[in-house]
């Protein structure tokens, strides 16, 4: 990467937003117009050592769609923002759990991981949304995705459930004993059901 002569301006105000889906069409338009991949991924370095979480937030947030673009490398990524994932601030988490959707690649599987046991039930989610992107060169799910996809079918709240469940039944064909299983639970749960029964009618198993 080269090292920019100047680095660009980002506007504070991209840190403070409504709705997700207007932050991050206001964050896809400010990249774009920027023009300046190098200049963005050091300028969101240096956010993300802010004493201000919402600037580590935004850091992670700019970092997370250069890589969506393909314009930072997703191990670059995972090297700078390793400290997000344990960010004492759960908004910098979440962000990095959101950012970290757009890797798809094995190499962003242990940071899911970790994410999926966050202690904030909306970083949780979005990990295991992101968990079933973390394949293996096949393109099937890895046993360690695998098994906190079944650990977050545990989860205390509901549409972490139902995506972990969707991520196993639907996104992976893994058919064991134990995935049967796992899946007729989860026909008990109102979250999980209809996932289930899709997952273990895909098995070939009648309901």
């Amino acid at each position: 990467m080269d090292i920019p002569i100047s680095l660009p301006d980002v506007p504070m105000s991209l840190a403070s937003w409504g709705s997700v889906d207007e932050h991050f069409d206001e964050i896809r338009q400010f990249v774009a117009a920027t023009g300046d991949a190098d200049g963005l991924t050091m300028t969101a370095i240096s956010l993300l050592m802010s004493r201000d979480s919402a600037a580590r937030a935004l850091g992670v947030d700019l970092l997370g769609e250069l890589l969506r673009l393909r314009l930072i490398d997703v191990s670059d990524f995972l090297e700078v923002t390793a400290g997000s994932v344990s960010d004492v601030d759960e908004d910098v988490r979440w962000a990095a759990a959101v950012s970290l959707r757009h890797g798809a690649d094995v190499a962003i599987a242990d940071a899911l991981i970790k994410l999926a046991q966050d202690p904030d039930s909306d970083v949780r989610f979005q990990a295991v949304v992101g968990l079933p992107a973390a394949c293996t060169g096949e393109d099937e799910i890895g046993d360690e995705v695998l098994e906190a996809l079944i650990a977050a079918a545990q989860d205390s709240a509901p549409e972490v459930r139902e995506w972990a469940i969707f991520g196993i039944a639907v996104q992976s064909d893994v058919d064991t004993p134990r995935i049967r299983q796992v899946l007729t639970a989860a026909l008990d749960d109102w979250a999980t059901a209809e996932d289930a029964r899709a997952g273990l009618k895909r098995r070939g198993i009648p309901i």
